[in-house]
């Protein structure tokens, strides 16, 4: 349902696919185009931009696990700043480059640790301040330095 142009979508509407998914929002020349949301029929959710039938620009993913990303998207995939949180808890803020933790970013874990610093290929690596904290949420010990593919190496 929507607008129609030249027997192509274009405008505002609605469309609903065979399995359930539908999509709700701007239409250029049949394609999504400007702002919309799309259901997937798995409970997954995404709200935000589109360019050319692809997540780009700001939005919104809940994934049917209850995971949740919110930020920059380019051409379907999550590039740029944004927040990760996990269904456990877990939360990273930062840079992403093609759906993966990449350059500066800060972690929290859902036991109150936290890591800020660099990341690549999804793990600490790089220069970075690790922070440990009890059950009160105090701190009890901090690392500063170098990791390497999410580890504290004995040699840098």
């Amino acid at each position: 349902e929507g607008s129609f142009s030249d027997g192509m979508k274009n405008g505002t509407g609605v469309y609903t696919w065979f399995d359930g998914s539908s999509y709700n929002g701007e239409f250029v020349n049949d394609k999504k185009e400007g702002s919309g949301v799309y259901l997937w029929s798995d409970g997954s959710s995404y709200t935000g931009e589109y360019k050319n039938e692809l997540k780009d620009g700001t939005g919104t993913f809940r994934f049917a696990n209850g995971d949740v990303y919110s930020g920059t998207f380019v051409a379907d995939s999550r590039t740029g700043q944004g927040t990760y949180t996990w269904a456990s808890g877990d939360v990273y803020t930062g840079s992403f480059v093609n759906d993966v933790c990449e350059g500066q970013g800060k972690m929290t874990w859902k036991s109150g640790d936290h890591y800020t610093g660099s990341f690549s290929k999804g793990l600490l690596n790089g220069q970075g301040t690790y922070t440990w904290v009890d059950e009160t949420g105090a701190e009890v010990r901090v690392y500063q330095g170098y990791f390497k593919d999410g580890l504290i190496p004995l040699e840098p």
